[in-house]
């Protein structure tokens, strides 16, 4: 059996692992026949041994490799090119390839085709709140609707932070007798790590205030602020401009299915005002065009930021 996971999600990529490991231990009766091996540090023939070694009190191996062809050497990567279509039956090997690889790479378009490939993108919207959700009823507390939005909003998509923040909430909600995690308690305990312009710069594009956004947009360069992060709260806001205008379109007045907080819809209401929905569309794609090439290298993400913010004030 062959795993090929890979993607940004690492915090996920690192649950499907563990997953993974906890079947095969329930099948083997237990965890003698687990390897793990860094890719970066692995040599061809250590490779050819690692796939012929027959299991020890088991009838099983798992052979976990992590990093092999973001950090393997070319050599060991064309010899599990070889030896992939002829895995012994008792071997199930794992590639975990958290972060950016290189997708031109003949191993990438050979596995990601594999029934084995899973590719890990990190969560945003309905998905994000949904996971940020599970996480606290895993934890023994419920969190508002509003508490979910401004825990996205000062975290952003970082599974391994929200992890992190969402037993720190559990515990003071707890601590104060209560039951579920409200947006005053994230406010009290989350600090947001970005500057506060952050929310002036979106309403800034949002209503194409160009000067304004470029200013603000190179205000946070010069303080290194993440460029991730600025993306990710451009695509945010667009997803959700995108999202309100579909249903008002359709003749719907209640927008508390969207999920998000009254103050937020009356804010994007206002941004409504200078988009259409052909045009909103248009920017979605050209968000998605920014993202493609910025994860492929072909363009830096801070001129493809400068970019984007020129054209949305055109559209």
């Amino acid at each position: 059996m062959f795993y090929f996971l890979y993607g940004e999600d690492s915090y996920r990529i690192k649950d499907k692992v563990a997953k993974i490991k906890a079947e095969f231990i329930k099948r083997d009766g237990g965890d003698f026949n687990i390897i793990e091996l860094s890719g970066g540090n692995l040599t061809a023939n250590q490779l050819i041994s690692e796939v012929s070694i027959l299991p020890f009190l088991g009838k099983e191996r798992l052979l976990v490799i992590k990093g092999l062809l973001s950090e393997g050497k070319e050599n060991v990567q064309n010899t599990l090119l070889e030896k992939i279509s002829n895995l012994p039956s008792h071997l199930t090997l794992v590639l975990n390839e958290a972060g950016n690889i290189d997708r031109r790479k003949s191993i990438f378009k050979k596995f990601f085709k594999t029934d084995g490939a899973e590719e890990f993108i990190p969560l945003e919207g309905a998905a994000l709140s949904k996971w940020i959700t599970q996480k606290c009823q895993e934890l023994g507390v419920a969190i508002t609707q509003e508490a979910n939005q401004k825990l996205q909003i000062y975290v952003g998509s970082d599974l391994w932070r929200l992890e992190n923040e969402i037993d720190k909430l559990r515990n003071y909600v707890l601590f104060r007798e209560g039951k579920e995690v409200t947006a005053s308690d994230v406010s009290v305990l989350v600090v947001a790590p970005n500057d506060p312009n952050i929310f002036t710069f979106i309403d800034a594009i949002g209503q194409k205030r160009q000067k304004v956004a470029l200013e603000l947009l190179h205000s946070f360069f010069k303080k290194g602020e993440n460029e991730n992060y600025i993306f990710s709260m451009i695509v945010y806001q667009f997803r959700n401009m995108l999202m309100v205008s579909d249903l008002l379109r359709s003749g719907q007045t209640n927008l508390s299915q969207t999920g998000l907080h009254p103050f937020v819809i009356t804010k994007l209401k206002q941004s409504l005002k200078n988009y259409s929905f052909a045009s909103l569309k248009k920017i979605y794609e050209l968000l998605a065009e920014a993202d493609y090439r910025s994860k492929t290298g072909k363009a830096g993400l801070s001129v493809l930021l400068d970019l984007l913010v020129v054209n949305f004030s055109k559209k």
